[in-house]
């Protein structure tokens, strides 16, 4: 049995909202009762047809699914004070589909994605340094990007103006200062940082990094306490 929140469309057209729409006869206010229906508003939560014909017939409603006669499209459309259609537990996205129309399903970067980030130190002078494994972007796609730093420690004196960079590919989402860092991991818990914001894929295949300005006094750990987060802007 399906449900819906709204009108049951096709060919572009739809029912007045609560109001049934009949197919039927022609001029001089004469009336008609054809078998052909365009469309219909259910008021009630649950539609069942069993049969109605022409070539633009309603669904028939079958075991778990929904299926149109006479080779009729399907739409669902939210809209004009009308809730919007949600696919309850799979946060919008359809479960156990492979490919749509022969594109693979869902398409790269189409949904959140969870990477694992990895402790370790940066050591000055090197370059970036990947704190993640590379995760599914598409070349030149926005994203946003999240991660949290829960904890650093030093080795050495850091100098004014030593610090870490963080990045998505080659995009800065923020910096550690390491004189504040110091500090801060001087004065005891709770301490700590989130580093997030928009970035440009540079290539098919995106990494978080991190890398310490040139001429650091120090080499620093960082602790990453969830996993980096990627989010489409697209």
């Amino acid at each position: 049995m399906a449900s819906f929140a709204g009108s049951i469309l096709d060919n572009g057209t739809k029912a007045t909202p609560g109001v049934p729409y009949y197919s039927g006869g022609g001029g001089g206010g004469g009336g008609g009762s054809g078998t052909n229906v365009s469309s219909v508003t259910s008021a009630t939560s649950s539609l069942t047809v069993s049969s109605i014909t022409g070539a633009n017939s309603l669904p028939v409603i079958v075991t778990n699914g929904l299926s149109m006669a006479g080779g009729a499209q399907l739409q669902f459309i939210a809209g004009g004070g009308l809730p919007d259609i949600a696919f309850a537990a799979n946060n919008g996205a359809l479960t156990g589909v492979s490919s749509i129309n022969g594109a693979s399903y869902p398409p790269s970067g189409a949904v959140n994605i969870s990477t694992p980030l990895t402790s370790k130190y940066i050591a000055p002078d090197v370059g970036p340094q990947s704190i993640s494994p590379s995760f599914s972007t598409i070349l030149n796609g926005w994203y946003n990007g999240s991660l949290g730093i829960s904890d650093w420690a030093l080795t050495g004196q850091p100098n004014v103006g030593d610090h870490v960079a963080v990045l998505a590919d080659t995009t800065v989402l923020g910096t550690l200062d390491l004189v504040q860092a110091s500090t801060l991991k001087g004065k005891g818990q709770p301490y700590g940082m989130v580093m997030s914001g928009p970035f440009k894929a540079a290539a098919s295949g995106s990494q978080f990094l991190a890398y310490t300005n040139v001429g650091c006094a120090v080499s620093t750990f960082l602790t990453f306490d969830f996993a980096g987060w990627v989010s489409p802007l697209q």
